[in-house]
């Protein structure tokens, strides 16, 4: 909130010192921003000098290990996405830095967890991987879903295997892994006793989120405006309609009533 108080105007001010020609854009996320121009120099010799100037006046400064000037060829990163052109064409990944983070804690996480039952350590680890897939389900993030699924699967089978003397490793995996169908085997997985019966929980696979490719809002919907209250309502139930698709899906897959039915 006080982010966007203080650099209110920023916008307005960085198109006020160029030309429409200029080709200049201006993204903010509180206070952390982009500005893209048609060239280099226009951002050297006319957008920087205003922002360094509109950034003083409030006793701010840029950060001079943040601020780059990049080619969009070469891409960069933004908010844990990478933004960058492959032979031409615009595509927005997740970040090196936000892979590495999230594994990290997904290790860390399962090296904690030495003394846990496994239902513990899917309970814990699940809100994570569905927390990051959520994240960056709206860009192209199959590949790196599918490199995590694989890491998560690698650290969770030396956990069970530590669980084990040697002699008996065969059966941590009858104990702990489980396959869903012909395309989801060897899926990391517990039995909790409840109530009704005997059930099995099992970690949640990215892969199984499904990639939603934002929809842009319309720049001139204002939501305090009773014109666009209609817009802002379809928007939205949109949007939690297939929240409660997503997440009736994500319940079928992921919970086992029976040893050999998944439900």
């Amino acid at each position: 909130m006080l982010a966007n108080l203080v650099l209110d105007g920023l916008e307005n001010a960085i198109h006020s010192a160029c030309k429409k020609t200029d080709k200049v854009n201006f993204v903010r996320f509180a206070d952390d921003f982009i500005v893209t121009a048609k060239t280099p120099d226009i951002l050297n010799n006319n957008i920087i000098p205003v922002i360094n100037q509109f950034l003083e006046c409030r006793g701010l400064s840029l950060s001079k290990e943040k601020t780059r000037i990049v080619h969009i060829e070469e891409g960069f990163d933004f908010l844990g996405f990478n933004l960058r052109k492959y032979n031409g064409v615009y595509l927005t990944k997740p970040s090196k830095d936000s892979i590495s983070s999230v594994k990290k804690k997904i290790k860390e996480t399962v090296q904690n967890a030495y003394g846990w039952s496994g239902a513990d350590l899917i309970s814990t680890l699940n809100p994570i991987i569905r927390g990051w897939a959520n994240y960056n389900k709206r860009i192209v993030a199959k590949a790196a879903f599918a490199d995590l699924d694989y890491f998560i699967f690698q650290v969770t089978f030396y956990w069970t295997m530590r669980k084990f003397n040697r002699h008996k490793r065969y059966q941590a995996v009858d104990r702990y892994f489980r396959s869903r169908n012909i395309f989801r085997r060897w899926i990391f997985s517990d039995v909790i006793k409840t109530k009704e019966g005997k059930k099995y929980v099992c970690i949640n696979k990215m892969m199984d989120t499904k990639i939603q490719r934002h929809i842009k809002i319309k720049s001139s919907a204002n939501p305090f405006l009773p014109e666009y209250k209609e817009y802002f309502d379809n928007r939205e139930k949109r949007i939690k309609d297939t929240a409660i698709i997503q997440w009736k899906r994500n319940k079928r897959i992921n919970v086992i009533t029976d040893e050999n039915c998944w439900v």
